[in-house]
């Protein structure tokens, strides 16, 4: 097993490996033996597709080495970030006995992880909480960097905060029990960390589904799974390299005032996208790859990006089965962009390449460019 430490304001250490949840009594013991012994709660937080895999497992193994735990099963889905889950959650946790001294854990994919970590970033005004990611997404993304929230109907993570875990918790074998659906949207965040930050992973990334998409335009999403997952390097891999990406841009800017900006590739437009299909048509992996085709399709009209690397992520971005999507008018989208909590001095900035390996924020792109993108990928 590997182990990172993110330099945070409250530091915390990633670990990552194959078999990884079976090391994580150890390292329970290591951050809370001391509240073992006192009988603090461990809160385990997870959803009831998860809990069907992974829950019972990890309480037994839990509880066998002395921990006192208990687990609330949510609902799947983004619906579960919601002030009426939230609020659902924050009173399961007082009727559970959760003191200032008990431990969260968020076992499952992004959206658990936001909104176990949300609620623990409240309760009490705030207990320690530890990050066990289910997902490709959350192993690759969602889980670094301490941001936790919840959504509005106006748009998606406008009420949240930034709150570090203990420790987060990667096993890659967890993978194994995911929908291939889940793998696409995964890899969704892997290919961005790539394009922002990582040109060599790019290409490595570029290769991989190169040769399993073989002579067709796109793979499907079981073929794609069974593709990476039969190769746990790669996965590892992956996994690995984007996490590495995400530490470096979050040390560099913790709470979003500059660098870590250029995570948001796809999400402005993906974001938008969610919320027009009612969060119900995209997996949000699935609606970033349509967004950094957008972003993509911007940044070559920005002349930024040149036409051979264009192609060439074009190409990547292309072969990945997502759900098809026609807009009957552009002007929704661009409501909810430049309606943007990330917008700042009335101006949006989006999330460009200067070329493969390197973001870049712009707040200088004219409207029209924009339109232009949309409808170029999104073809009215």
């Amino acid at each position: 097993m590997e182990e990172l430490e993110v330099r945070a304001k409250n530091p915390y250490r990633i670990y990552i490996g194959r078999e990884g949840l079976k090391s994580a009594v150890e390292i329970f013991q290591e951050y809370f033996g001391n509240r073992k012994e006192t009988g603090e709660i461990f809160y385990i937080i997870t959803d009831k597709n998860v809990a069907k895999y992974h829950l019972k497992g990890l309480m037994k193994e839990l509880k066998r080495n002395g921990f006192r735990v208990k687990n609330r099963i949510m609902p799947y889905g983004e619906k579960i970030k919601s002030i009426r889950y939230y609020h659902s959650l924050l009173r399961d946790m007082v009727k559970a006995g959760l003191t200032r001294d008990s431990v969260v854990v968020a076992l499952g994919g992004g959206v658990i992880g936001d909104l176990a970590g949300f609620a623990a970033s409240t309760y009490m005004r705030g207990v320690d909480f530890v990050q066990i990611p289910t997902t490709l997404l959350s192993q690759a993304d969602s889980s670094i960097g301490g941001k936790v929230g919840i959504n509005l109907k106006e748009g998606k993570n406008l009420v949240g905060s930034f709150y570090t875990p203990a420790f987060v918790l990667i096993d890659t074998t967890l993978l194994n029990t995911l929908p291939p659906r889940q793998i696409t949207a995964g890899m969704a965040e892997v290919v961005k960390a790539a394009l922002i930050f990582n040109e060599k992973m790019f290409s490595k990334i570029y290769d991989k589904i190169s040769e399993l998409r073989g002579d067709s335009e796109r793979i499907d999403n079981a073929s794609l799974k069974d593709g990476i997952l039969k190769d746990p390097d790669f996965t590892d891999y992956i996994v690995l390299s984007a996490v590495k990406v995400k530490r470096e841009v979050v040390q560099s800017d913790e709470f979003e005032s500059g660098l870590r900006m250029i995570l948001n590739f796809g999400h402005t437009f993906g974001h938008a996208i969610e919320k027009l299909t009612g969060y119900k048509k995209f997996l949000h992996g699935e609606a970033v790859i349509v967004g950094m085709k957008i972003a993509t399709e911007l940044s070559h009209l920005m002349e930024y990006l040149k036409e051979k690397e264009y192609k060439k992520v074009m190409t990547l971005l292309n072969s990945f089965e997502i759900p098809k999507f026609k807009l009957s008018s552009v002007k929704g989208i661009m409501k909810y962009i430049e309606s943007d909590k990330k917008k700042r001095g009335g101006k949006v900035n989006y999330i460009l390449l200067k070329k493969i390996g390197y973001g870049y924020p712009d707040d200088s792109v004219e409207r029209q460019l924009v339109v232009k993108a949309i409808k170029s990928i999104l073809t009215i």
